[in-house]
C-alpha cells in the first residue's frame, strides 16, 4: 500500500522500518519458555491527528489503509522473504489465471469473521462491487476500473448493472474475476484494501457509521479493532477467529495519533513508543545515541508534490503553473528540511519503482529543472493571457497545508518565502488537520496544496492513472486527451517497452507541458526500532506505517 498507499500529508514523515532478524534461544526476563515475552504488545505512532474511517471502500489515506490491511484479510498479502517483497496467498489459498490472462479464479481460504461467521467468496464479491457502486463514491474505484475488470467502468459510471461486473462468487469458496484484457500488474493489486471482504449485513446495519467505530465492523484479518478514539488512538487485539492465528504473536497493538514531531520523538526515546521514523537529521543523530534503538534507512516508494486547482482562474493557465514549477527551489528545500531524509525530485516516478524486470527511473532519466529567471517571464506571460495585472505583488495565493504542527508550519513558511523570493508573489497559508484537509481537497476547496503520493503497487501505472480524466483521486480538474490515451495504451498492452515509451511521454505531458503537479521530494525512511522488536518488516507498498504486524513479536522488552 497503497499499497498505496493511498494519500498522505506532504508534511508528514512515515513511520517505517525494516526486516529484523532475531530469535534468542534462552529465556529472557519476563519471557516465556519459548524465549519471547509473555506480554506481547506493540505501540506505534501515526503522524496525523486522526483517521476519518476504516471503511475500505471509502478511506482515502494510507494511515487508515494500514489499519484496514491488518484488520481485514486481502486476497494476497505482501511479505519480506530473503530481503524481497513478494506476494503470498492470504484470503485466497490459491489462484489460477487462464491462458489468455483474462480470467482469474481464486480459491477462498477457510476463515472466520471476528463474530465467528464464515468468510465466503460472496463477501469478496460484495466488497469489490460496493467499491465500484457509484453511490459509494469511492475515490479509489479507479484502481478496479483501470485494471480492466469487465463491466466495472460502466457500473462505476452509473450506466451498468452490478450483475454485469466480472466479479462472481460461483460458490462459497470460489471467486472468479474476469478482465476485458490482460493486466500486467493485476496480481500486485491483490494485497490492497480493495480486495478485502466486507459483510453486506454489517454494512447495511450501520450505514454511514460503518467503519467509524470499532463495533460497526467485523474483522477477517490478524487483528480486530477494539476501540477508535478519534484524535487520540486506535486499539487492536489479536483476532482469535483468524485462519492463521498461530502465526500471530502480538496480543495487542496500539496506534497513537501524534502529529507533533517533538512529542513523537520524545515518546520514542522514553519508551512510550516501540517504533518511530526520524523526521530530520538532527533527530537521527539524537536517536543514534540510544544503544537500545537501531536505525535503518530505506528509499520510499512515494513522492511529495504540490498541485493546483485548475478551476481557480490563476491556475487555469499553464504558463502560470509552469512558473510555479520552475520557481520551486528544490536544493534549498532539501537543505532546509530533508537533509538525510530525502532528495530532490526532478520527476514524478521515484527510483524505487519497476517496469517489468527493470528500474523505471534508470530507463527514463529525470528531466525537470529549476529556473527562477524563466519562471518570472512565464508568470508575466500567463497573467497577460488571463487578462490580469502583470504586477507579481498583486498576485495572492492561498496554500492549503495538511497539518497544524510545528514542522508543518515551518514548511508552509518556506513555501511563502520561496515564492516571494522567486516570483515576487504573496502566498498565505491555511493550515488544517488531516481529515479536514482531505475533505477540502476532495471537494476542490483549495487553490494550491501539497501532499505525498505513495505507490499502491510496484508499477509506474500507480503514478499515472490517478490523473486520467474522471479518476478523481486528486481533483486538480485537469483533463488531457493525449495523456488519457497514452495511459490507456499502457494499460492495454503487456509489451513493457511500449509501456515504458507511453509512460515517458505521459510524464512529460503531466509535468513539462502542463505543470499539473510539482514533484518536490523523494523521501527516505529512517526508522528507529527498539531492539526487542523482532520480525519487523518494512513493506514499502503497505502504507505510511509500512509495517506488517502479523509477523512481529517482542523478546527481551
Amino acid at each position: 500500500m497503497k499499497k498505496s498507499k493511498l494519500m498522505v500529508a506532504v508534511l508528514s514523515v512515515a513511520m517505517v522500518s525494516s526486516l529484523f532478524a532475531g530469535c534468542a534461544s534462552k529465556k529472557t526476563a519476563g519471557g516465556s519458555s519459548s524465549g519471547i515475552d509473555k506480554d506481547q504488545h506493540l505501540t506505534v505512532a501515526f503522524n496525523v491527528n486522526d483517521v476519518k474511517t476504516l471503511d475500505p471502500s471509502k478511506s482515502s489515506d494510507g494511515y487508515s489503509g494500514n489499519i484496514d490491511q491488518e484488520a481485514q484479510e486481502t486476497l494476497g498479502r505482501e511479505k519480506i522473504v530473503n530481503g524481497k517483497d513478494i506476494m503470498t496467498k492470504a484470503g485466497a489459498s490459491d489462484w489460477k489465471v487462464s491462458s489468455d490472462g483474462k480470467t482469474w479464479t481464486f480459491t477462498i481460504r477457510p476463515n472466520k469473521w471476528s463474530d465467528g461467521k464464515a468468510v465466503t467468496a460472496k463477501d469478496y464479491e460484495y466488497s469489490i462491487k460496493r467499491t465500484l457502486d457509484k453511490k459509494t463514491a469511492s475515490i479509489y474505484a479507479y484502481l478496479l476500473t483501470g485494471a480492466g475488470i469487465k463491466g466495472a467502468a460502466a457500473y462505476n459510471a452509473g450506466k451498468g448493472s452490478a450483475d454485469d461486473v466480472g466479479v462472481k462468487a460461483t460458490d462459497d469458496k470460489t471467486l472468479v474475476i474476469t478482465l476485458d484484457k490482460p493486466c500486467t500488474y493485476f496480481e500486485k493489486l491483490l494485497s490492497g484494501k480493495l480486495f478485502t471482504p466486507q459483510r453486506q449485513d454489517i454494512v447495511e446495519k450501520y450505514g454511514d457509521k460503518y467503519g467509524t467505530t470499532a463495533d460497526s465492523m467485523v474483522y477477517s484479518g490478524p487483528f480486530k479493532v477494539d476501540s477508535i478514539q478519534m484524535g487520540a488512538q486506535v486499539k487492536l487485539s489479536k483476532n482469535d477467529s483468524y485462519w492463521d492465528k498461530k502465526t500471530v504473536k502480538l496480543q495487542k497493538v496500539t496506534v497513537k495519533f501524534m502529529p507533533d514531531e517533538s512529542a513523537r520523538m520524545n515518546s520514542l526515546m522514553n519508551g512510550e513508543l516501540d517504533i518511530a521514523g526520524a523526521p530530520t537529521q538532527e533527530w537521527m543523530d539524537k536517536l543514534k545515541t540510544n544503544d537500545k534503538l537501531k536505525g535503518y534507512t530505506y528509499s520510499e516508494t512515494g513522492t511529495n508534490y504540490e498541485f493546483f486547482n485548475q478551476k481557480v482562474k490563476l491556475f487555469s493557465n499553464a504558463n502560470v503553473r509552469k512558473a510555479f514549477l520552475l520557481a520551486y527551489n528544490h536544493p534549498d528545500q532539501i537543505k532546509a528540511f530533508w537533509q538525510g531524509t530525502g532528495k530532490a525530485a526532478y520527476s514524478w516516478v521515484p527510483d524505487t519503482i519497476s517496469i517489468g524486470d527493470d528500474n523505471y527511473r534508470q530507463k527514463a532519466p529525470e528531466f525537470m529543472k529549476d529556473n527562477a529567471t524563466e519562471a518570472k517571464a512565464l508568470l508575466k506571460k500567463g497573467l497577460q493571457e488571463l487578462g490580469m495585472s502583470t504586477d507579481p505583488s498583486k498576485v495572492k495565493v492561498t496554500y492549503l497545508s495538511g497539518g497544524t504542527d510545528s514542522r508543518s508550519k515551518e514548511m508552509a513558511d518556506w513555501v511563502i518565502s520561496n515564492y516571494k523570493k522567486n516570483l515576487g508573489i504573496n502566498v498565505k497559508v491555511a493550515a488544517e488537520e488531516w481529515a479536514q484537509f482531505t475533505d477540502d481537497v476532495n471537494n476542490s476547496k483549495y487553490e494550491m496544496a501539497g501532499m505525498n503520493w505513495g505507490a499502491d503497487y510496484n508499477d509506474p501505472m500507480t503514478f499515472f492513472d490517478m490523473f486520467q480524466t474522471g479518476a478523481g483521486v486528486v481533483p486538480t480538474n485537469w483533463s488531457n486527451k493525449e495523456y488519457d490515451a497514452l495511459v490507456d495504451d499502457a494499460k492495454n498492452t503487456t509489451d513493457q517497452a511500449k509501456r515504458l515509451a507511453d509512460f515517458q511521454k505521459a510524464e512529460k505531458i503531466l509535468i513539462n507541458d502542463n505543470a499539473v503537479i510539482i514533484p518536490t521530494v523523494f523521501r527516505t525512511a529512517s526508522p528507529f526500532v527498539y531492539k526487542y522488536v523482532k520480525n519487523y518488516n518494512y513493506i514499502s507498498f503497505l502504507g505510511p506505517g509500512a509495517s506488517e504486524w502479523k509477523y512481529m513479536y517482542t523478546q527481551g522488552r
